[in-house]
């Protein structure tokens, strides 16, 4: 039986003895509860205890209400959050509202009920993050889509702007894949792109984001990539980990080896552009002309 992790967060020691007795006693479930009586002490806590569930009162010396969920949702996002109320149910809907996964009446506590609750916020919280998780991926390659990858990249920019931290662009163009879709089929062509994607998951730095902006298109962005000479290291080693022979099985379960060769450009922020579009621009424009090259 997996045991369940619960962070308690609750100023008074009576409501914590009560709850974690009601677990205590649970049916069927094993939680291990850690009670903390402040926001700060949670948030000190909260990474390297990895709870599966946060319960919390709303009213602590320090923050009342609505603020207290606020608070906490700013440094506890990868949890589900389940709220304590008295009796006043409106605020327990406008805390769903915010974010939280689901209340409890401290009036109304029971082993069966808490359980029951800890156990739906989880399942309502991970089928959230699914949902949320599908949103920002490319179906065929479970890497970044394009909404996803301009919003990293919108981030990487505030950095940038505000700590001169430079970063690049790098664009990544298949040669010749058409043909390779006339000659074998779409299934061959898109079994050749989850293979490439492979590959720039396994190559990747962790720092790196990858996505595919669309047909057999992807792009990198890169941080630390301060200078044309840094861009050109970066690329040249992308090239003989991602180009060469891919090997997979066509419809007909035949073995096929097929060479891929690919067409590289980037940009740099800060030297080719002081704006995300313009490096865009610079960074497909220099891809579009390798690719030129290679024909």
């Amino acid at each position: 039986m997996n045991r369940i992790v619960v962070a308690l967060l609750e100023d008074c020691l009576e409501d914590q003895y009560l709850i974690k007795q009601k677990l205590n006693h649970a049916e069927n479930q094993i939680f291990n509860v850690q009670c903390f009586s402040s926001i700060e002490s949670l948030a000190n806590s909260i990474n390297l205890l990895e709870p599966d569930v946060l319960i919390t009162d709303l009213n602590l010396p320090e923050s009342q209400g609505l603020d207290t969920l606020i608070k906490i949702k700013a440094f506890a996002k990868k949890t589900p959050i389940i709220v304590l109320t008295g009796s006043e149910e409106g605020l327990a809907i406008k805390a769903i509202q915010l974010g939280a996964q689901d209340f409890l009446k401290k009036d109304e506590l029971s082993s069966a009920l808490i359980t029951r609750t800890i156990l739906f916020a989880r399942e309502r919280f991970l089928f959230q993050a699914a949902l949320e998780e599908q949103a920002i991926r490319d179906k065929l390659t479970q890497l970044y889509n394009r909404e996803a990858f301009e919003a990293q990249v919108e981030k990487k920019y505030e950095e940038y702007t505000r700590y001169q931290s430079k970063f690049a662009l790098i664009f990544i163009d298949l040669d010749n894949f058409k043909p390779i879709n006339d000659e074998f089929g779409h299934l061959v062509g898109d079994r050749i792109l989850q293979l490439l994607a492979d590959r720039l998951r396994m190559f990747n730095r962790v720092s790196d984001t990858v996505a595919r902006i669309g047909g057999d298109e992807f792009v990198i962005l890169a941080p630390h990539i301060n200078n044309h000479q840094d861009l050109a290291l970066f690329i040249e080693a992308k090239k003989q980990k991602l180009c060469g022979v891919y090997a997979l099985a066509s419809p007909t379960e035949k073995l096929l080896e097929l060479n891929i060769t690919m067409s590289f450009g980037g940009a740099v922020m800060g030297i080719d552009g002081e704006d995300t579009q313009t490096v865009f621009e610079k960074a497909d424009a220099a891809m579009y002309a390798a690719k030129r090259e290679n024909k």
